[in-house]
């Protein structure tokens, strides 16, 4: 896990008076789990809105890796997943879309440190995506 790469996520992409919470439950390993959760069906709560790029349902892989091509040189990203297999790790961009693509549970992916891509829960079609970017 790279703890100071996701403090320094929630500091910049979360809201102020749920960041502390969000820190202390991604650096437990007992409470991890229920801070990723929280971004299942509470995103747009939990994210600076000023910081929202583009949203979508809609859009495929290659769609993602292109508007985020668009924003930033990184072709890298880390991930913080429910999933134990891909959570705390690094891996190319499209690889790290890819693999969280078609997982039902929230994903944040941090491709740098002004741009970070969240997939919401997969409730009812396709799961909302949130393009997150500092200008």
């Amino acid at each position: 896990m790279d703890i100071s790469l996701e403090e320094r996520f929630v500091q910049t992409f979360c809201e102020k008076r749920i960041s502390d919470r969000l820190t202390f439950e991604l650096k437990n390993t007992i409470k991890r789990k229920n801070a990723i959760g929280r971004f299942c069906h509470n995103t747009n709560d939990l994210i600076k809105q000023s910081y929202i790029l583009q949203t979508s349902n809609k859009w495929a892989v290659d769609d993602i890796v292109g508007k985020i091509h668009n924003i930033s040189k990184s072709n890298k990203c880390y991930i913080i997943a429910f999933d134990e297999d891909i959570d705390g790790k690094n891996m190319s961009l499209a690889d790290g879309i890819e693999a969280c693509f078609y997982r039902g549970m929230a994903t944040i992916i941090i491709i740098d440190e002004k741009t970070a891509l969240i997939k919401a829960e997969q409730s009812f079609g396709a799961s909302q995506k949130y393009i997150l970017h500092v200008n």
